[in-house]
């Protein structure tokens, strides 16, 4: 949350955040807010992991598939 004068202040415990780009909190929160079973059978903490969880799964997929590519390209 914005506070005057103090810049950006989280509303949580420092030992839960975890620090992520910007892109990235911006890609976390879109799948916390869009994931019905994230928003409504976990705590915020156990969603926000398991969000994590899957936007590493998903940029796995892609180093894979750049790395395939890369490879491919200079066969």
């Amino acid at each position: 949350m914005r506070q005057p004068r103090l810049g950006w202040v989280a509303g949580e415990r420092h030992d839960d955040l975890v620090a992520v780009r910007t892109d990235v909190h911006e890609q976390l929160h879109r799948i916390l807010d869009t994931d019905q079973v994230l928003r409504r059978n976990l705590r915020r903490r156990d969603a926000s992991l398991r969000a994590i969880a899957r936007l590493r799964r998903r940029l796995q997929r892609t180093l894979d598939d750049w790395a395939t590519s890369f490879a491919g390209a200079g066969a």
